[in-house]
C-alpha cells in the first residue's frame, strides 16, 4: 500500500489551519511542522489580525499561543472573540500552553472553561501536535457532517 499517497489525499489535510503567536520562532516552528505534513497553514503575531484572517479564511482549526508577554490582548481574549461570533464559533481551538511556573494555573483552567477544545503544553513534543490536530479536524468534519437538529 502506498501510505505517502494516502497521506497526500486526507481530506482532513486540505483544511486551512490558522497559528497565532507574537513569538517568531514559535511561530514558524508550528506552522513549518503543519506544513510539512501537508496542512495549509496561514500565520500571524497580532490577535487583532488573526480575527480578520479567521473572518476571511474561515479556518477549520486556530493554533493559538496562549498568553502574549507584555501585551494588552492576548490568546484568551481571541478564544472570547472567536467564541462569540457566531460566524466563528465552529472553529476549533488549539491553546498552546506554558509549563511556566508563573503562570497562574487557575486563570488557564477557567479559559479551558470557556471553549478550547484542547491544549499542548510548551515546550512540545511534535507527535502530539499532529495527533491533537488531526483528532480536532476529524472531530470538526464529524461535526458538519451530522445532521442540524
Amino acid at each position: 500500500m502506498d501510505f505517502n499517497g494516502l497521506l497526500a489525499r486526507n481530506p482532513l489535510r486540505e483544511k486551512a489551519i490558522l497559528v497565532v503567536s507574537e513569538r517568531e520562532r514559535l511561530l514558524e516552528r508550528l506552522s513549518g511542522i503543519l506544513k510539512e505534513e501537508g496542512y495549509r497553514v496561514h500565520t500571524t503575531q497580532e490577535p487583532v489580525e488573526a480575527e480578520r484572517l479567521a473572518e476571511k479564511l474561515h479556518p477549520a482549526l486556530m493554533v493559538i499561543d496562549w498568553k502574549r508577554q507584555g501585551l494588552s490582548y492576548d490568546g484568551l481574549e481571541l478564544l472570547f472573540v472567536v467564541r462569540k461570533n457566531p460566524h466563528l464559533k465552529d472553529i476549533r481551538l488549539l491553546f498552546l500552553a506554558p509549563r511556566n511556573p508563573w503562570y497562574k494555573a487557575d486563570e488557564f483552567l477557567d479559559s479551558l472553561s470557556f471553549g478550547p477544545d484542547d491544549f499542548i503544553t510548551a515546550p512540545f513534543n511534535p507527535d502530539e501536535l499532529l495527533a491533537k490536530t488531526d483528532r480536532l479536524l476529524g472531530s470538526s468534519q464529524e461535526r458538519s457532517d451530522s445532521p442540524d437538529d
